[in-house]
């Protein structure tokens, strides 16, 4: 400050640089994580933040008009975009010089939960198997399964549709019509 009470220029450049260049955190191999730095990585994580959705957008629009069913078209999206989030996640860590080795723990937990969550998944694709194999059931047979009496019109790898009499057609799991009690009336 001068007698008058002025703020000195040099002074204010010098508190930016300074606060600029503050070290947050020293890791342990060295690096040193500055506020430059923390700033520059989040503004690369909300541009590619922006950017995957951007992108995932463009693209589905492309796929819509080569007539690619509206499901399809929105799954591809999803995938294209959690994809790009994951690579904006790992050039963001990167530029924080945060070593992808210390997610170990949190990969194998994600894993043994994948594994937990597709374990259902994997008995009905191994059941559908079962009964193309076995034709418990065939296509255009009259059943009754847990009171739905209906035409079975389609035997998928996860799920068969069966058309009830009152024409409502219900996905039953493929492991359904093996553990539980079918009456299989054709």
């Amino acid at each position: 400050y001068t007698s008058t009470g002025d703020i000195l220029e040099g002074t204010v450049e010098m508190d930016f640089e300074a606060i600029w260049k503050l070290p947050l955190v020293t890791f342990a191999n060295g690096s040193v994580l500055t506020v430059s730095l923390l700033v520059m990585a989040l503004g690369v994580f909300v541009i590619g933040l922006l950017l995957s959705a951007w992108v995932s957008r463009l693209l589905s629009r492309r796929l819509a008009r080569v007539n690619m069913a509206a499901d399809n078209v929105a799954m591809l999206q999803r995938l294209i975009y959690i994809v790009l989030v994951v690579i904006t996640v790992l050039v963001t860590l990167s530029m924080l010089n945060v070593p992808v080795a210390q997610f170990t723990f949190i990969s194998g937990a994600l894993a043994v939960g994948i594994g937990f969550g597709a374990q259902n998944i994997i008995n009905n694709f191994i059941s559908g198997w079962i009964l193309m194999s076995e034709r418990p059931v065939r296509i255009n047979d009259f059943t009754d399964i847990d009171g739905s009496r209906g035409v079975v019109e389609h035997i998928g790898n996860r799920s068969t549709r069966i058309k009830r009499i009152d024409g409502v057609h219900i996905m039953v799991p493929n492991s359904h019509l093996l553990d539980r009690v079918l009456i299989n009336w054709t």
